[in-house]
């Protein structure tokens, strides 16, 4: 169950999963989002999942991986770049005894796992009604013995070693270069900007630009689609966030203002050897005749 409450502590929303025999383990809360992970088994196979909401707790992603051990998490932070931080105890064994041993995942701001496989999360997270009752609080005085500890500590030679990478994240996203596109000529025209990145790349770049002038309508695995409020040049950047490191490439796009309209002038007669300029006024680049003269 997650829940959101006001500064006076009343329920703003509550929700829940209605897959049975769930656990919720860890959350916390980074720039406006609510990010948390829960446990549940089925058919014998246990699967965590990981979730982002906003602050009306609606769901950004979900996202569920399979486990090779139990995982109890204990902790979950969020770094400035967006990387997701996961750490708790792992349990294994079997007729021979159980054993545990700490484990910590960094996953991408998406939840990526690198050359982990996961699948979306699509159960529901339906509304829990919540009524509220006044709760009246007595104070209660009591009295605690001043006692005095004396604490020694000592030095540890213990050393933390990894024995094992269940899966790690490859550098499969180490560049990202922008295609300068065809001239835009028309506002509010829809024109593609191809960029490249790695093969095995799966990340979609994150734009930059001046919103005033720009607007971006999609993104695919290759091509974003944009189109121009108005005319003038601007800078578009795209970064790929790998995690470890970030990859970005920046391209100037311009396009000239529109002609108000296209006019050769009134029509006339020209008697034989006589000759007439035709001008069609500015914010062209070419002329093409009816002949394919340019």
């Amino acid at each position: 169950m997650m829940g959101s409450l006001d500064t006076l502590g009343k329920p703003i929303r509550f929700r829940y999963a209605t897959i049975p025999g769930s656990t919720m383990r860890t959350g916390t809360v980074k720039d406006g989002y609510l990010y948390a992970t829960f446990i549940y088994a089925t058919g014998g196979v246990y699967k965590n999942v990981l979730l982002k909401a906003d602050t009306a707790l609606n769901i950004a992603f979900a996202n569920e991986y399979n486990m090779q051990q139990v995982l109890y998490g204990n902790g979950l932070q969020v770094s400035n770049t967006g990387s997701i931080y996961f750490a708790g105890d792992y349990f294994y064994g079997g007729i021979n005894g159980s054993y545990s041993d700490i484990f910590i995942i960094k996953y991408g701001p998406q939840g990526e796992t690198g050359t982990c496989n996961f699948l979306p999360f699509n159960d529901p997270f339906p509304d829990l009604p919540v009524t509220t009752a006044t709760v009246t609080l007595t104070p209660f005085t009591r009295n605690y013995p001043n006692d005095v500890f004396t604490l020694a500590f000592t030095s540890s030679n213990t050393l933390l070693n990894v024995n094992q990478v269940l899966c790690s994240s490859l550098p499969v996203c180490t560049f990202i270069q922008l295609n300068k596109p065809a001239p835009v000529c028309q506002l509010n025209h829809i024109f593609p900007v191809a960029f490249r990145k790695d093969a095995l790349c799966t990340l979609r770049p994150q734009w930059q630009y001046d919103t005033s002038r720009l607007q971006l309508h999609s993104t695919t695995d290759s091509t974003g689609l944009f189109s121009f409020k108005k005319a003038g040049a601007t800078w578009l950047r795209a970064s790929l966030n790998a995690g470890c490191s970030m990859y970005a490439d920046s391209l100037l796009l311009s396009i000239a203002p529109s002609p108000d309209k296209f006019s050769l002038g009134a029509d006339t007669v020209l008697c034989p050897h006589d000759s007439v300029l035709l001008h069609a006024g500015p914010g062209f680049v070419s002329y093409a005749w009816q002949d394919g003269a340019a």
